[in-house]
């Protein structure tokens, strides 16, 4: 027997992943060594360390200014 959790998608939902989607593309245009997969990973990765978050506000900015930072480090590894 499998016990299914839903959850309610909410509004704040919607607009966490759509913003998280234009991160995506801009941190894409602004590592184009890394592939959309390696960003993809980065943004959703940093946003599940928010996960718990009670103030939800400020999350994506949160996410992609480490997200950024992260695969900053991970161009200039690559370009050494």
């Amino acid at each position: 027997m499998t016990l299914g959790i839903s959850r309610v998608i909410t509004d704040q939902d919607r607009k966490e992943h759509a913003a998280l989607a234009k991160i995506i593309e801009r941190l894409c245009r602004m590592f184009p060594e890394l592939s959309e997969e390696d960003v993809h990973r980065a943004v959703h990765g940093k946003y599940s360390d928010f996960e718990q978050s009670p103030i939800r506000d400020y999350v994506p900015v949160l996410v992609e200014n480490v997200a950024r930072n992260e695969l900053g480090r991970q161009v200039r590894q690559y370009r050494a």
